[in-house]
């Protein structure tokens, strides 16, 4: 099948240092694991983590802050055993990269500037 589109959406090709999703994603990822991504297509996130940080993602945060948040909820994926600070924002920070690759492959997340 072929899907022709009048304009090319912001997908972003990496996440960044702050990355965003668009505003219906934060939003459907804080009513349920259904959103729709830049290409209009449907996709399930059935990790509480993965819809969590989605709905996280307005650009204001970086790294560091997200994962803070994440860990404060108990939602960072770093095991209970790993207690040395220092590798657990190691393991905090492994798991925030990995989930932020998924949802770029997913094209939850927008290159597009801040402001629109």
């Amino acid at each position: 099948m072929i899907q022709l589109y009048s304009h090319r959406p912001e997908v972003a090709a990496s996440a960044g240092e702050c990355p965003r999703a668009t505003a219906l994603a934060r939003l459907q990822a804080s009513r349920g694991p259904r959103l729709t991504s830049l290409w209009h297509a449907n996709v399930r996130l059935g990790n509480p983590r993965s819809r969590r940080l989605v709905a996280l993602l307005d650009g204001a945060r970086d790294r560091a802050a997200l994962g803070a948040i994440l860990e404060a909820e108990g939602l960072a994926g770093a095991p209970e055993d790993v207690t040395d600070p220092e590798a657990r924002r190691g393991t905090v920070a492994a798991q925030l990269d990995e989930t932020l690759r998924e949802l770029t492959h997913l094209a939850l997340l927008t290159g597009g500037d801040v402001s629109r």
